[in-house]
């Protein structure tokens, strides 16, 4: 879905990998906004992220107009609050080639950790990371387009959001690994 007014989106089956894009274009009817998409009501990218370690990548792919910033935002509970954003790092000249976008975050932060690892809050109404990551209404890719900016177009794909592992489940899969190894260095000494 459009994450503002003026955003226009659509599946784009010509350009993505590995079988089309999710493109976004302005349109140009009052008022005028930057552009993106949302998740919308997709289960995975809402609801609560509490207690855990997240990664969310995606590529994205500037067409047209002039980029001043791309976030990822995260709305808490409705339509009538704002959220939290991380802005990645520019300049975004690089057209028509797909360039990836990455995030780690602790759902849990609280404010002035987020802060400190480059997250920012909207204005008011808005709550704590760790409440808006309790309950987020939704997920967002946002691109701010410069005052001069009329036309913009971009394409979003492989949008990504796992948990990462705890310590102590990295150690677990290792322990399992080392025993795997272990048995088949066994059977091949048998063998021989």
């Amino acid at each position: 879905e459009g994450n503002t007014t003026s955003s226009v989106v659509v599946f784009d089956g010509g350009i993505g990998n590995p079988a089309g894009s999710i493109a976004t274009r302005r349109s140009l009817e009052p008022p005028v906004f930057d552009i993106g998409a949302t998740s919308g009501t997709v289960a995975a990218t809402s609801g609560s992220f509490s207690g855990t370690v997240w990664t969310v990548s995606f590529d994205l792919q500037l067409n047209e107009g002039k980029f001043s910033d791309v976030w990822l935002r995260y709305r808490y509970q409705d339509f009538t609050f704002n959220g939290w954003r991380y802005a990645f790092a520019g300049p975004f000249e690089d057209y028509n080639t797909w360039t990836n976008y990455s995030v780690t975050f602790n759902a849990d932060w609280s404010a002035a950790a987020a802060m400190a690892n480059g997250w920012t809050q909207d204005n008011a109404p808005a709550v704590s990371f760790a409440t808006t990551m309790g309950n987020a209404y939704r997920t967002e890719i946002r691109l701010a387009l410069t005052d001069s900016t009329e036309s913009a177009i971009a394409h979003i794909d492989n949008f990504i959001q796992t948990p990462v592992p705890e310590p102590g489940t990295w150690a677990l899969m290792l322990a399992g690994l080392g025993m795997l190894v272990g048995v088949s260095r066994r059977r091949i000494t048998r063998a021989a």
